[in-house]
C-alpha cells in the first residue's frame, strides 16, 4: 500500500482518529513499524500464542473464532480496516490469544511494539483517548456477546440480529454480511438450526428470504418477538 494511502487509512482508523495524516505521518517517524501482509485464509495466529504486537488492519479483514474440542466453531468478530487486533490483550499479564485469527482477504497490517504504542499513549492525548475508548468498546461487544451466546433462545439470536441489522442498515430489506454458515457460527448454533428459524419466520409472514437479502415483511410482528 502507498504511503499517502497508508496515512489516509491510520486517519480514519480507531487509535488516530482525530488527527490529521499530516499528524500521523510525523508521529510514525519517530517511531519503529513495519506492514506485514497475509493472503486470504492465511493464519494469522493460533489460539494459545502469544500477543506480542500491536497490529492494526490497513486493508482486507480478518476473523476471530474459536474452536472447541468437538470441532465446533464459534465466530467472535469480524476485524476490518482502520481496527486494532486484540488491543486488550497486548498488555495483559497472561497475554495468550483466546482466538484463533485468519485473513478473509489478501490483508496488511501495520505492526508495532507495545512500547512504541505507550509512546503514542504517554505522548499524545488523542490516541490515549482513542485507546481506552477502543479497549471499553471491546469489552462492550464481548459482554453483549457472552449475554447473546448465554442467556437467548437460537430464536431470540436470529430475531435480536435482524433487529440490529434493520437500524444499522435503515431500512426494512437488509443484508446479513456474511455466509449462512459465518452467521451460524456466531450465534453458536448448527447452520440447519439457522436456516429452520428463518424458514419459521417466512412460513409467519414476518420475513422473506432471498439468499443474503432478507425483506421484513411484518416489522411490528418481529419487534414483538
Amino acid at each position: 500500500m502507498e504511503k499517502q494511502k497508508t496515512w489516509r487509512v491510520l486517519s480514519e482508523s480507531v487509535l488516530f482518529h482525530g488527527l490529521r495524516a499530516d499528524e500521523i505521518e510525523a508521529l510514525l517517524l519517530n517511531v519503529k513499524y513495519k506492514i506485514l501482509r497475509y493472503k486470504r485464509n492465511e493464519i494469522y495466529t493460533l489460539e494459545g500464542m502469544d500477543c506480542c504486537y500491536v497490529d492494526m488492519v490497513l486493508s482486507g479483514c480478518v476473523t476471530a473464532y474459536m474452536v472447541g474440542d468437538s470441532g465446533k466453531s464459534l465466530l467472535m468478530g469480524k476485524i476490518g480496516v482502520g481496527e486494532v487486533i486484540a488491543p486488550a490483550f497486548v498488555y495483559a499479564k497472561s497475554h495468550k490469544m483466546p482466538v484463533t485469527v485468519k485473513a478473509d482477504a489478501d490483508t496488511e497490517v501495520l505492526r508495532m511494539s507495545p512500547e512504541e504504542l505507550l509512546h503514542f499513549i504517554d505522548c499524545n492525548a488523542i490516541v490515549r483517548h482513542n485507546f481506552i475508548a477502543c479497549i471499553s468498546e471491546m469489552v462492550v461487544h464481548l459482554t453483549q456477546k457472552i449475554h447473546m451466546l448465554n442467556l437467548m433462545t437460537a430464536r431470540q439470536k436470529v430475531v435480536s440480529y435482524l433487529k440490529e441489522l434493520c437500524r444499522q442498515q435503515g431500512g426494512s430489506i437488509v443484508d446479513l454480511g456474511c455466509s449462512r454458515q459465518e452467521l451460524a457460527d456466531s450465534f453458536g448454533i448448527q447452520k440447519y438450526s439457522l436456516a429452520r428459524i428463518l424458514s419459521q419466520l417466512s412460513e409467519q409472514g414476518i420475513v422473506t428470504v432471498e439468499g443474503h437479502r432478507i425483506t421484513i415483511r411484518n416489522m411490528q410482528a418481529l419487534r414483538r418477538l
